[in-house]
């Protein structure tokens, strides 16, 4: 009766163990799912971003040579206004550091692109336009990383080891990235 009792803990406990570490497979795979997915949203936040830029770049040149010409910023507020709602609300794809600086250097250009005025200062000073030009090619340098994460990731998402994958360490190696990016 003893041995029986024993054998009957050692399989339960045998068993608690397995559906544990499945379910930590499991969970782990979720987490990769939702970083590739996070990803695969930042590049197309970037991508959008940089094109508005390089848009109202080429709109104030247009503008320069006439003056009745008139600058529509709607495109890139919006597309400002996308990227920064995806990291106020979204943990991913950054780690919470990197998160932050990006927060913050977007944060600075919607301040300094508040006002009709103010953009024009920024497209239109040879300094600010200089700054204007390095944040869209941080942005495609982002981009750039996001598609080599997504190439390199992607067929670790359709078959059985993403369940292995160290997702974390995935993120933190992108994040690491993108703050070289921002930084540069």
């Amino acid at each position: 009766m003893k041995r029986k009792r024993m054998i009957i803990l050692i399989v339960t406990i045998v068993a608690f163990v397995f559906i544990g570490g499945m379910h930590f497979l499991y969970l782990n795979e979720r987490y990769g799912s939702e970083l590739y997915q996070a990803v695969n949203t930042m590049s197309v936040c970037c991508k959008r971003l940089a094109k508005s830029i390089d848009s109202l770049e080429k709109e104030f040149k247009a503008a320069a040579n006439d003056p009745d010409d008139e600058v529509n910023r709607v495109l890139f507020d919006n597309r400002l206004a996308e990227i920064r709602i995806m990291l106020e609300y979204d943990e991913m794809p950054f780690t919470e550091e990197v998160r932050l600086e990006y927060m913050d250097r977007l944060e600075e250009l919607y301040l300094q692109t508040y006002s009709d005025e103010d953009l024009a200062y920024a497209f239109t000073n040879e300094e600010e336009s200089e700054k204007m030009a390095n944040l869209k090619n941080q942005l495609e340098a982002l981009n750039d990383a996001c598609m080599d994460y997504i190439e390199s990731n992607s067929s670790r998402m359709v078959d059985w080891r993403q369940y292995f994958v160290s997702w974390r360490n995935e993120r933190k190696i992108f994040s690491d990235k993108a703050s070289l990016i921002l930084n540069d």
